[in-house]
């Protein structure tokens, strides 16, 4: 580390384990021309007073302060860095946090606050309030003493946190070490920054590397890929779901990737709290997006909208544990998701929320919207829609990878042809609950021919039914054959597309059929097979009643 002799101004530099105590200077910048570089401090006093008087007071200021202080030593980082190495600038940045916490006291400059106004007007409209690189100033030191633009002492940060906490949105225990950042989540970290500004947009990641605790080199060039690439070191050591919590911008595409493009989009999630007993016990970044294990995905009909079910990746809670909140998916082809461009959902009941037996999925970023859409419409291509008569509804699906909720319909190409593929329909017929599975053959053609379908009730064929059901139940993951099928229970392969019982007196007939037909879907319509139900009741002594699904 490279110190700066408060008496003499001349550099020195330490090891780790033998830096001195130093004070440290917290400000904001002024143009590159008025700031005293570390190839600036070469020159004679009298020049820098001469062509950078601000930025040479700053310097000299903070000498004079830690003098008073009984310090030697003092960091300004307009001069103790060599700029000019990039090494030497990767390693600062790295490092900033901890030398700002491990300093005897923090200076902070307030250039635009004048004398004549109370600190906490002069913070509303002050610059460091408002920049990237302060908010770990002003979180990493024990303490921090406040200085107006005449350098007249305006108070301790440990005696006014509740201020500094209401203005900047850090909680005032962190402020007074009370509590560390990590015991937050990454949601409620990326808030603090939210509303900060940097003068090149990569710094936004790395002014927030400390408050997270992350070493990674700088790519300056690379923009907002720098956030990406924070983001990613994130989820390397964090299983906090919370990260994916953002809100899109308007008017963007309408599907987004799953990581944000700045903290400006964690701007609403400073009280998202983990959400205890569901956090998934594993990310990880692969090539086909981000990986998540045990992922909490809920299926659910969005409040106030006309429209039918949709997939929902439930993120976090609010403090009083009462409400899930998380994001819309949308599902691409098997395990893969994308994330629709909807703000982040709190629901604060849980009825009509399902349970969707995603044991692991993939939540693709880089999603250019065409692109995107056209993998959707062509995953549907080749898919069987099972839509259900009214009163009825999908119970169960499996696979389920393969089974998407918001389309009703079996994605399947030559991957999935050999898999049985079934759904259990449940529903109200004569006040009484019915229960059908219906089974999907798919080999035709290897996944791409028109699909031979079977149905037959649950307690006609009781047996059929719970071997089904426990197949489900205990072999999550290793998707039923129609090889074993035929090995294990051949007579599940006698059902034919009709299937007749009693209810109430009455006969009930239930038959299915399939056509090609043009299903209606959130990228476009999209031409695939569609079954048909046909449920047929006659009651003894009456004609015939028949009802037709839409």
């Amino acid at each position: 580390m490279r110190l700066l002799d408060a008496a003499s101004l001349q550099f020195k530099e330490f090891f780790e384990d033998q830096i001195p105590p130093y004070a440290i200077l917290s400000h904001t910048w002024g143009s590159s021309d008025e700031e005293v570089s570390f190839q600036d401090m070469r020159l004679e006093p009298r020049i820098l007073w001469e062509d950078r008087r601000y930025g040479y007071s700053k310097i000299v200021n903070t000498c004079r302060l830690a003098l008073e202080d009984r310090l030697k030593y003092v960091w300004v980082d307009t001069c103790c860095i060599d700029k000019s190495s990039s090494a030497e600038l990767t390693e600062a940045i790295n490092s900033m946090f901890r030398w700002y916490e491990k300093a005897e006291i923090c200076y902070v400059h307030l250039a635009d606050v004048t004398p004549q106004m109370s600190l906490e007007d002069g913070l509303k409209n002050c610059r460091w309030i408002t920049r990237g690189w302060t908010l770990q100033e002003l979180i990493a030191p024990r303490e921090c003493d406040f200085f107006d633009s005449k350098w007249t002492y305006r108070g301790r940060k440990t005696k006014m946190t509740d201020m500094l906490a209401a203005l900047t949105r850090v909680p005032a225990l962190v402020l007074e070490h009370e509590k560390l950042p990590r015991e937050y989540t990454v949601a409620q970290r990326m808030s603090w920054a939210a509303k900060r500004k940097t003068t090149r947009s990569e710094d936004l990641a790395y002014c927030l590397l400390g408050v997270f605790g992350i070493h990674m080199p700088m790519i300056y060039g690379e923009g907002e890929m720098a956030f990406h690439r924070l983001q990613e070191e994130i989820i390397r050591r964090t299983s906090d779901a919370t990260i994916f919590a953002w809100d899109p911008k308007d008017g963007a595409a309408d599907i987004v990737g799953i990581l944000a493009p700045s903290p400006a989009s964690f701007e609403n999630t400073q009280s998202l709290l983990n959400t205890t007993g569901f956090q998934p016990t594993e990310f990880a970044l692969t090539n086909k997006g981000v990986k998540i294990v045990h992922a909490h995905v809920l299926v659910c009909s969005p409040p106030k909208k006309k429209q039918g079910l949709v997939y929902f990746l439930q993120l976090g809670k609010d403090p009083t544990g009462r409400s899930c909140t998380g994001i819309y998916l949308r599902k691409v082809d098997g395990d893969l998701f994308c994330r629709l461009n909807r703000p982040r959902e709190t629901f604060w009941q849980t009825k009509g929320l399902r349970r969707a037996r995603v044991f692991e999925l993939y939540l693709a970023d880089f999603c250019p919207s065409p692109i995107s859409q056209s993998m959707i419409l062509d995953s549907r291509r080749p898919a069987v829609q099972i839509p259900v008569p009214s009163g009825f509804e999908h119970a169960q699906a499996v696979p389920q990878r393969l089974w998407d909720y918001e389309d009703s319909c079996f994605l399947t190409g030559p991957w999935g042809a050999d898999m049985v593929q079934w759904v259990q329909i449940a529903g109200t017929l004569l006040g009484h609950k019915v229960e059908l599975a219906m089974l999907c053959d798919r080999r035709a053609d290897n996944g791409y021919g028109k699909p031979v379908l079977s149905i037959f009730e649950k307690h006609r064929f009781i047996e059929h039914w719970d071997y089904l059901s426990q197949y489900r139940r205990t072999h999550v993951g290793d998707p039923l054959s129609w090889w074993k099928l035929k090995q294990d229970f051949p007579a599940l392969l006698d059902h034919t597309d009709s299937t007749a019982f009693s209810l109430q007196g009455a006969a009930v007939k239930v038959s299915v059929s399939v056509a090609k037909g043009t299903v209606r879907t959130r990228e476009g319509g999209v031409e695939m097979y569609q079954a048909k139900m046909k449920i047929d009741i006659e009651k003894k002594g009456q004609g015939k009643d028949t009802k037709q699904s839409r």
